[in-house]
């Protein structure tokens, strides 16, 4: 699913519903709003989601063993196949919290969750912590926003 307007739009869902395209990377097929953070950032200062839909809460995921990016990486592998039960992906996340042992690498993290969000930057906060669980560097936690299907 991907976002049916960019910042600042004003067509309203219903142009959706009465067939009009929206261009690329925008769809109809959710109504989520991104309202981008600061340049270059890797994560949007806000996302606002309306409609009929649902929000799935992903617990904090751990992936110990290698570097912070490495572990990151298998962080959001374990968060894309969690929403894909539910019939999401990494797409319909609109927030993510990281807690990271270290800040020392914070731009490989702050990297791997660009590359993993591309345009669908979700709002992000990062917090440094003492330790964490299995000894790893990163525990990552999401929440989607998941449109409702008819039944």
């Amino acid at each position: 699913m991907t976002t049916y307007a960019a910042p600042h739009d004003d067509t309203p869902p219903a142009a959706c519903q009465a067939g009009h395209a929206r261009p690329a990377p925008y769809s109809c097929a959710v109504p989520v709003e991104r309202l981008p953070g600061p340049a270059g950032a890797s994560f949007s200062s806000a996302v606002a989601v309306t409609g009929g839909g649902r929000l799935v809460h992903v617990s904090g995921q751990l992936a110990p063993g290698g570097d912070l990016a490495a572990q990151a990486g298998r962080c959001f592998d374990r968060i894309e196949s969690i929403l894909a039960e539910v019939g999401a992906s990494l797409r319909d996340v609109v927030s993510i919290r990281a807690y990271l042992t270290s800040l020392d690498d914070y731009a490989d993290y702050a990297r791997v969750r660009a590359e993993r969000f591309g345009d669908a930057l979700p709002a992000s906060a990062a917090v440094q912590v003492a330790g964490l669980l299995e000894g790893a560097l990163v525990e990552i936690e999401a929440v989607a926003y998941v449109e409702r299907r008819p039944r």
